[in-house]
Order: C-alpha cells, then sequence, then structure tokens
C-alpha cells in the first residue's frame, strides 16, 4: 500500500484517561506508518470539540504523525440543529471527513457544505448492525441497492438545486458492497470500508492492500493485523 489508508476508530472507552491510554498503540512503527486518520464517535461525548482538540495536539505534540481527525456522528436533524450542533466542532483541528446520514434534507447538506466547506462528507445510509436480511425486509431493497439509490437520489435532489455540485465526497459501505457500488457509481466518489462491528454482515475478511487495489480509498479497522495478514 504506498500511501496510508488506514483510519483507526476509537471508541468504546469510558474515560479520558482509557482512551488517552489507547492512543499510545499509534506509537508502534508499523501503525504508525499505516494511519491516515483517527476517528471518534462515541468519544467525542466524553468531553466534546474542546476534548477532541486536547487529543490531537497531544498526538501531534507527542508524535508528530500527521493525522487527520474522522469524525463518525452520522449526523442527521434539522437543518437549523444540525448546523448548531456542527459549529461546535469547527475548530478541530484537521477535520477532514464526517459522516452524515442519507436522511438528511438537501437544505440540510447544503448547509454542512457551506459550514465545513474544506471536509469531506461521507454518506451512511445503513447502520452496520442491519443485516441483509434486515435491510430487505425493512427497505424492499438488498444494502448495496439501498446506499446505490440513497446516493443517486441526493444527488439528483441536490444537483437540481445548486448546479453540479457533489452532495458527498465519500460513501461508507461494506466490503461485500463495494464491487457493485464501484462499478455504477462515478468516480467521483470514494468509499470507506468498516469492519468496527462484529456482526457477520459487516466483518471485514479481505486484507486492506487488497480492498484498496479493488477501489476502496479507505479502510476502518482496529485490527491492524488482521488487516495486513499477520
Amino acid at each position: 500500500m504506498e500511501e496510508k489508508a488506514i483510519i483507526l476508530p476509537f471508541s468504546g472507552y469510558h474515560s479520558k484517561d482509557e482512551l488517552f491510554s489507547a492512543l499510545q498503540s499509534l506509537t508502534k512503527p508499523e501503525i504508525k506508518n499505516l494511519i491516515s486518520h483517527v476517528l471518534f464517535n462515541d468519544a467525542v461525548h466524553i468531553g466534546g470539540a474542546s476534548f477532541i482538540e486536547c487529543i490531537y495536539f497531544e498526538l501531534e505534540s507527542n508524535l508528530n504523525l500527521g493525522l487527520k481527525i474522522f469524525l463518525d456522528l452520522k449526523i442527521f436533524d434539522v437543518s437549523e440543529i444540525m448546523v448548531n450542533i456542527l459549529k461546535k466542532y469547527q475548530s478541530i483541528p484537521n477535520l477532514d471527513i464526517l459522516t452524515v446520514s442519507s436522511q438528511c434534507s438537501i437544505s440540510g447538506i447544503r448547509k454542512i457544505r457551506e459550514l465545513l466547506p474544506s471536509v469531506k462528507l461521507a454518506m451512511v445510509s445503513i447502520p452496520s448492525d442491519i443485516t441483509e436480511k434486515e435491510c430487505s425486509i425493512r427497505f424492499g431493497k438488498s444494502s448495496e441497492l439501498k446506499i446505490w439509490s440513497d446516493l443517486v437520489e441526493t444527488r439528483d435532489c441536490y444537483r437540481a438545486r445548486f448546479g453540479d455540485e457533489e452532495p458527498f465526497d465519500l460513501v461508507v459501505c461494506s466490503s461485500q458492497e463495494l464491487n457493485f457500488l464501484r462499478l455504477n457509481l462515478s468516480q467521483n466518489y470514494g468509499f470507506i470500508i468498516s469492519e468496527e462491528d462484529s456482526d457477520n454482515y459487516q466483518k471485514l475478511t479481505i486484507k486492506a492492500t487488497e480492498l484498496i487495489s479493488r477501489g476502496a480509498t479507505f479502510v476502518v479497522s482496529k485490527d491492524i493485523n488482521s488487516l495486513l495478514g499477520v
């Protein structure tokens, strides 16, 4: 893998000390050379934006890794509330990726774009713990088709109002959905493959190098050795 393409998630921690201790894993050379982003979701609620800023400066001052921040908020609400929430995170340094629910209104996505113009927006269509069977029952579609239709329909509505701009930069999906989406979506989109959930539906079984060669842009994984095939 020529470029860093691994996103390392930090979730399930209940205190600042616990999280800071876990972050020491980034000092290992074999990990340091692979990680592009650190991902925070429930950890954001330990101390909010100021806590994430503190973590970032701690990492950079001690380790000088040049890491980027991925906020996995899967944000979804009416436009004004989303803007008020995201204003709290505007000051986070090197904020690079934000997950946004496919259920957001077109005006809401536009306001996020205006508020965070340099941040990549990653569309989340299906939570990772929804199985293929549940997806079919609830939405009447396979998971890959739901992700595809959510993106295409949102894009069409967005472009009807704002020209040729794209509502999203990245799409969150599983390794099982990657081939279909890559073949049926524009090359403008990048793909984030997640293995955070242990459910078989979302469990990653292919090395990161293979996924990148198949079209994945980033791979989210806690298990670096597994990704390397060690």
